[in-house]
């Protein structure tokens, strides 16, 4: 303690100053006493206490949801990459100054990596599988129209047991040649489109008699065969098969103006057909209106299940000769406005 008066060094526990003989009093001594003890625990605290950090979660949440979005992306790729953006998000707007938020931010990223690999190899692998289908659909879609269409489209339905459900819509499709509703009936008029194109088809014996009574084969690659008597219609999916695959009825032809007013055409287009000449005359132009009475199937009768009360199927036939080469049949769908070609091959 140092004296107030000479501030000489007093030694602890004296009552006066041995310098200038003043005397020490009982506070100063209890104030000196109370200091010393305060320096002693400054001196003796400890130096490296660890300060308090800023646990705001943020970045321990960044990181749960990164683990959890890395062991999901595997399996719900497309769902996990909304939520490890949020992860991202979280460690980065995180106050921790520790790798938490780090391996939070990282592992979000990882998984929405992961989540587009895995979306990528699963559309590979879709497509793998839809292609082939779709080639076996085109396949099996063929062979039903080169088995099963029933020459006039009548929208065969089976199952496996091949029984036909034939529901007729008045849909005859003869040949690829498609027209629309404007389309003018004399435009079928080509008597050397597929006359020429099939001429393969016209040999060995043929019908002489410019007639609709006979037997018609067409003329494309399928074998359909039309059969006409005064008062009867037969038709047959093949026509190396006379016993199975066809439809029969009754017919009611008519002749003339008259025939297209039956059909509900303008009766100025049999003059456009007239004027085109292809030795075509009013003779030659028969409207055919054909009831439906049976039809056979797989050799079954199908009659009663597949043939609608008052249905009917209108066509013009219009004959067209080539001399010594035979007779053609070029034949107009009044429902579908669809047109086909044949061959007179019986009369």
């Amino acid at each position: 303690m140092e004296c107030k008066k000479c501030k000489h060094e007093i030694k602890a526990g004296s009552k006066f100053c041995a310098n200038c003989g003043e005397i020490v009093k009982e506070e100063d001594i209890k104030k000196e006493e109370k200091e010393v003890k305060e320096n002693k625990e400054v001196n003796n605290a400890p130096t490296n206490v660890p300060q308090p950090q800023n646990k705001d979660g943020l970045g321990v949440a960044s990181l749960i949801i990164g683990c959890i979005a890395i062991l999901l992306s595997f399996v719900f790729s497309l769902l996990i990459i909304p939520l490890a953006i949020i992860g991202i998000i979280l460690g980065a707007v995180s106050k921790n100054k520790n790798g938490v938020k780090v391996a939070g931010i990282i592992t979000n990223s990882v998984s929405i990596v992961i989540s587009i690999i895995m979306l990528i190899v699963v559309i590979v692998i879709v497509g793998s599988f839809v292609s082939p289908l779709r080639t076996i659909s085109n396949v099996i879609e063929d062979h039903y129209h080169d088995n099963y269409d029933y020459g006039d489209n009548y929208k065969d339905n089976y199952d496996d047991d091949y029984d036909y459900d034939y529901d007729y819509d008045y849909d005859y499709d003869y040949d690829d040649t498609d027209y629309d509703d404007d389309t003018d009936i004399g435009d079928i008029l080509d008597s050397m489109s597929n006359w020429n194109r099939y001429s393969n088809l016209r040999s060995g014996a043929l019908g002489k008699n410019k007639v609709l009574t006979g037997g018609w084969r067409i003329l494309d690659s399928d074998e359909q065969y039309w059969e006409f008597d005064n008062n009867s219609f037969w038709w047959y999916k093949s026509v190396n098969n006379l016993n199975d695959n066809y439809w029969q009825g009754t017919i009611k032809v008519i002749k003339g103006k008259d025939g297209f007013k039956e059909a509900g055409i303008d009766v100025s287009k049999y003059d456009a057909i007239l004027k085109k000449g292809n030795s075509v005359t009013a003779n030659d132009i028969y409207t055919v209106v054909m009831t439906p009475t049976k039809l056979i199937s797989g050799g079954q009768d199908l009659s009663a299940k597949n043939i609608k009360p008052g249905q009917k199927m209108v066509q013009i036939w219009i004959l067209v000769s080539h001399g010594s080469e035979g007779i053609e049949a070029q034949v107009y769908n009044v429902d579908t406005g669809n047109a086909s070609y044949y061959v007179k091959i019986k009369d």
